[in-house]
């Protein structure tokens, strides 16, 4: 049976946060969320950091090829640019465009790690705010995707990408001693905890959606 033939209609437009480490399976279990449920759409911001990571040297709005990508520079997550007119701004991105698709009815997932965010209380102070200005009857879940840190770690170093290291840096003891593998505080939201080192049980992982 494939996943069209049970496709799930959730009651209300639902935000959905789609949060978890390096590695966890993020990619993975939004994609399988958007093929079980109707009107599911998976918004990531590593996608959205690519495009605004990315500089022209020839900002010229009259020349089609001042667009081009390899005419420009794409700068590191490391660097002073992507700190200041990327890192915040790509959350802020993500988060207009999830509001803009529940205005249609669908029911965006925005993918990220959002792990210090959720520490600095972020969901509070900026994204439950915007839900309630919105004015209509919304749902907020966040679906947590996570794996024990030593399959974290041997997942990076097998896939050996440079969007780990520019995250991780190359001590991975380091980064994931001060980053508890399911933050506290997603305790505080309505929540499903996805564990990707073992199958993934959809039926109750839809089912918290549509509740």
């Amino acid at each position: 049976m494939t996943t069209e033939k049970w496709k799930v209609t959730l009651p209300k437009p639902t935000l959905i946060a789609g949060m978890g480490w390096l590695a966890a399976g993020k990619s993975t279990t939004f994609a399988g969320i958007v093929e079980r449920v109707e009107d599911a759409v998976n918004i990531k911001k590593d996608v959205i950091n690519d495009a605004l990571r990315w500089e022209p040297i020839d900002p010229s709005r009259d020349n089609p090829a001042s667009y081009q990508r390899e005419r420009g520079t794409t700068w590191e997550r490391n660097t002073p640019y992507f700190l200041q007119h990327v890192c915040m701004q790509s959350y802020e991105c993500m988060l207009q465009i999830g509001l803009s698709l529940l205005e249609q009815g669908k029911h965006p997932i925005l993918e990220g790690d959002f792990g210090r965010m959720i520490g600095g209380g972020y969901f509070d102070t900026v994204v439950l705010p915007a839900i309630r200005r919105a004015g209509k009857d919304i749902a907020f879940k966040i679906v947590y995707v996570a794996a024990p840190v030593e399959v974290l770690k041997e997942r990076i170093l097998k896939r050996a990408a440079a969007h780990d290291k520019a995250y991780a840096g190359s001590d991975l003891d380091a980064y994931f001693a001060v980053r508890p593998v399911v933050p506290e505080e997603v305790s505080r939201y309505p929540h499903y905890v996805v564990w990707t080192h073992q199958p993934i049980d959809w039926a109750r992982l839809v089912q918290f959606l549509a509740k």
